[in-house]
């Protein structure tokens, strides 16, 4: 091997274990979607958040609606074969049982450098038992806040990231 493709190959290696440390990350990990009986549906999003240089504020409280543009709320709809719906009630929280996430004034705190797992948990309630329903949950809006020097700066996951955060379809049949 001539000295070239060492400084390769070692610089490759360097890369791979540095580039980790200095990711920016939020992404979708997983997502449910679990009939729990004919009139309730349960749904899961989970999602991993974590800056480098920044602290984090990330929503707890939920709301249904297609359309949002609060700071601390994550919004989501439910759609029936792709299409949003107002069928049933819903009610949802944010979850996580990272040891490093604080609540502070109602939202989770992560500080910088620390990333975490969150998860939205929604119960879905129909009223009367549906016929040929496909339901899933889509997140709508999903805001967090950063923290720069004591600055806090208003952000947002946007509708083409969003799209992965949606739960596999579920029948109601």
């Amino acid at each position: 091997m001539n000295i070239s493709k060492l400084k390769l190959y070692t610089g490759f290696i360097c890369l791979t274990l540095l580039l980790p440390s200095f990711s920016e990350a939020y992404f979708t990990t997983s997502q449910s979607a679990i009939k729990l009986n004919d009139s309730t549906v349960l749904f899961t999003v989970s999602y991993g958040f974590g800056l480098k240089d920044r602290d984090l504020l990330m929503p707890i409280y939920t709301e249904r609606t297609e359309f949002s543009k609060s700071e601390d709320t994550l919004s989501y709809s439910i759609l029936n074969q792709g299409t949003t719906t107002a069928y049933g009630k819903t009610v949802g929280v944010v979850l996580t049982k990272d040891e490093d996430v604080k609540v502070v004034d109602g939202q989770y705190f992560l500080p910088a450098g620390q990333s975490a797992e969150f998860t939205l948990i929604s119960l879905l309630t129909l009223d009367e038992e549906l016929s040929d329903t496909d339901l899933s949950l889509l997140v709508t809006h999903l805001p967090f806040t950063m923290v720069v020097d004591e600055v806090s700066h208003q952000n947002q996951l946007n509708p083409s990231e969003l799209q992965y955060y949606q739960t596999p379809s579920i029948s109601t049949k």
